[in-house]
């Protein structure tokens, strides 16, 4: 049975929340999920292997200082723990958010956070006040039983976070997109834009940063990046702020396989509320594709607290939450909320993949990382 933070009540009985879907089907539509990894467990990501049934998703540990990937044979209906991608037990360290992706040979790569010398202890998810703040790269030739450091993408007293993975086959370059904050910890407020880092070797070494995508007084944050329906178009989605205080959900396009990008608006920005308002972010997308059933269609998840009159503290108590459009034409169209609630508060940092011509939803909370086996698409 689902957790019962993933449920709303409706006359006694728990139903996922779906509009337009009856209740009863939206539960047996989703009457089970796996988990991926028991807490401490954060931040999952997963990807479907290139040449074998079997998925991976990795996930980052708290205060356990470690990052670990699990693996699925049966399409996400249970997983079970692989191997680790990076480890470090030292005091006021952090390693964190991670990113998988499968080269055309069939080498993994996982990008991740690793910050060193910050003033909170490593159980607590603060990243600020850290001295060093680095994005690194490990590699496994093995389909992820065991990886190996392959280099640092970057390093810095900035802060760094949220790497994302992409291939450009133009010009031949591995293309990595990450957050980047503009000032160090000291200054607030921080702006912070989209920056993105190309290797020319599959990982091994990087070009310095260049800026992706930048907004005045915002903190650009949490990008995700999907393919659309015409070869080299990409989708954006990240998170941005309105003067430093309340988030949305905005996106950008590429018509050259991420080599330049062109702000398009919101995906979803909750009704304005003065007082403790609503806030929308961490976005992640997906996107089925042509060759599958239901043509090309783009997911968006996000976190968000617009369902209570009065929000509860914006991350901590948020709901993991799914927008979608019938289409990937451009420009894409969103509608004006988000169709389905995926999980209750307090869920964080979740996110969508695809696999099998289907796309997928996973989250964290209190008690670990899980995934919905069953495709998002078919809920439409």
């Amino acid at each position: 049975a689902l957790p019962a933070m993933l449920l709303r009540r409706h006359g006694g009985q728990q139903h996922l929340t779906i509009p337009g879907l009856l209740p009863l089907l939206a539960a047996l539509a989703l009457a089970q999920e796996a988990l991926i990894s028991p807490a401490p467990a954060y931040y999952p990501r997963s990807l479907a292997l290139q040449s074998s049934e079997a998925w991976l998703s990795c996930t980052d540990h708290g205060g356990e200082g470690r990052i670990t990937v699990s693996s699925s044979v049966d399409q996400g209906q249970s997983w079970q723990p692989l191997g680790v991608i990076a480890a470090d037990p030292t005091p006021h360290t952090q390693l964190a958010t991670c990113a998988l992706h499968q080269l055309h040979n069939g080498t993994l790569l996982a990008a991740y956070r690793h910050h060193s010398n910050c003033t909170s202890a490593r159980a607590v998810r603060d990243d600020l006040d850290c001295a060093v703040f680095r994005l690194q790269v490990a590699a496994s030739y093995d389909l992820g039983k065991t990886w190996t450091f392959l280099s640092t993408m970057a390093n810095g007293s900035n802060g760094l976070w949220e790497p994302y993975f992409m291939y450009d086959p133009v010009r031949k370059l591995l293309r990595c997109f990450y957050s980047l904050e503009l000032a160090p910890p000291s200054v607030s407020p921080r702006p912070q834009e989209i920056a993105q880092q190309v290797s020319p070797d599959f990982g091994q070494t990087w070009q310095p940063a260049q800026s992706a995508v930048f907004t005045p007084q915002a903190r650009n944050g949490m990008p995700g990046v999907a393919p659309l329906d015409t070869p080299g178009h990409w989708v954006m989605v990240y998170e941005t702020t309105t003067h430093y205080t309340v988030f949305s959900v905005h996106h950008a396009v590429s018509n050259d396989y991420g080599h330049t990008w062109r702000k398009m608006g919101p995906v979803y920005a909750p009704p304005a509320r003065a007082g403790h308002p609503h806030n929308a972010g961490a976005p992640q997308v997906a996107t089925t594709q042509l060759d599958s059933a239901q043509g090309c269609r783009v997911f968006v998840s996000l976190m968000t607290n617009d369902d209570d009159a009065d929000p509860p503290p914006w991350i901590q108590q948020a709901y993991t939450k799914v927008i979608h459009t019938a289409n990937c034409s451009l420009p894409l169209q969103f509608p004006a909320r988000p169709q389905i609630t995926v999980a209750q508060p307090s869920s964080a940092w979740p996110a969508v993949f695809p696999a099998g011509g289907h796309v997928y939803a996973e989250f964290g909370n209190a008690t670990g990382a899980w995934l919905l086996p069953q495709p998002l698409d078919f809920l439409f």
